[in-house]
């Protein structure tokens, strides 16, 4: 008889989360963590190699991103606002990402695309950059301009305990991110920037936050975050990402952006582009003073129909 192709299920050794089948979970209760860890390694290893299972991986990943595409198109008409409607499809790198939590999986964001004004301008940026150039760099821009967010934290919740964990951490966090918040409606938006080796070996242009003293109140939110994360279990120094402390014992954000273009992706590979022209021709663009409301813990690469924007696992409201 054909042996039929297990069921995944999830085993936590340790830090490290690993896909496992068909295995006699008494075998892994030892003494030694790091025997427990390369035996569950070795056993997804040794099935995973498989050319049936890569197929079963593979069917499973369609079906659920089939699933998803008609709640979709049901949510497109009707949309009910609660953040756990949509059905959420793994794609390869998120089942990836639920081996071990060596990946990203969430971030901390501040949504952008409530603020319409802001939207119409940075889409009036990003029609005068494919105008000028030609769409010389349409590759690069942002597809949709909805997804336009500032970024706090970067989180490794690649399993729902790790996500019900984080959603009652940042709830803990709530009440002192609104009073950090108190009387902050609007913030600056002017000019580029450029993450990279230089100009011509930029790997992202952004939008530069004009602001000091919003900048103030996101590196305290992010201070904030970064100790109660690490006091839920969630994060760590080795996970932090374009974090660092300051003079003060603070954690605080390397720098606060909003990204407007990136380099094209390539496997196995870093990615650059010259950014040259579009600074030199764009760099003291005046974008506007936008508007903020909300948190987010938003999932990487999985969007709400009604909106553009990640699709988050929680969201609350600090600036009214």
């Amino acid at each position: 008889m054909a042996e039929q192709i297990p069921k995944f299920e999830n085993l936590k050794v340790g830090k490290k989360i690993f896909r496992v089948v068909n295995i006699n979970y008494a075998d892994l209760t030892l003494n030694n963590n790091q025997r427990q860890e390369e035996k569950a390694a070795q056993v997804y290893t040794n099935w995973r190699n498989t050319e049936q299972n890569q197929k079963q991986i593979e069917c499973e990943i369609q079906q659920k991103k089939h699933l998803k595409y008609h709640k979709n198109q049901e949510n497109q008409s009707q949309w009910d606002g609660q953040w756990g409607t949509d059905i959420r499809a793994l794609n390869a790198s998120e089942l990836a990402a639920t081996i071990d939590t060596g990946d990203y999986s969430h971030f901390v964001s501040i949504p952008l695309y409530r603020d319409d004004k802001l939207i119409k301008k940075l889409n009036d940026f990003k029609g005068k950059v494919n105008e000028v150039f030609n769409n010389k760099y349409s590759t690069n821009l942002l597809n949709d301009m909805r997804t336009a967010h500032i970024t706090l934290l970067m989180l490794k919740l690649n399993t729902q305990e790790r996500q019900k964990k984080a959603v009652e951490c940042i709830k803990n966090s709530e009440a002192v991110i609104r009073v950090l918040a108190e009387g902050l409606k609007k913030f600056n938006i002017k000019g580029l920037g450029y993450f990279g080796k230089n100009d011509k070996q930029a790997s992202t242009v952004y939008a530069k936050i004009d602001d000091p003293h919003f900048i103030s109140f996101l590196n305290e939110v992010t201070n904030v975050l970064v100790r109660d994360f690490m006091d839920f279990g969630l994060l760590n120094e080795e996970d932090l990402s374009h974090i660092k402390k300051n003079s003060e014992g603070k954690y605080v954000c390397e720098q606060l952006h909003i990204s407007l273009l990136k380099a094209a992706k390539q496997k196995n590979k870093s990615s650059t582009f010259d950014a040259t022209e579009v600074l030199d021709q764009f760099k003291h663009f005046e974008f506007y003073s936008a508007k903020f409301s909300t948190l987010d813990i938003s999932t990487r690469g999985e969007f709400m129909a009604s909106n553009g924007y990640y699709l988050p696992i929680t969201s609350f409201t600090i600036a009214i």
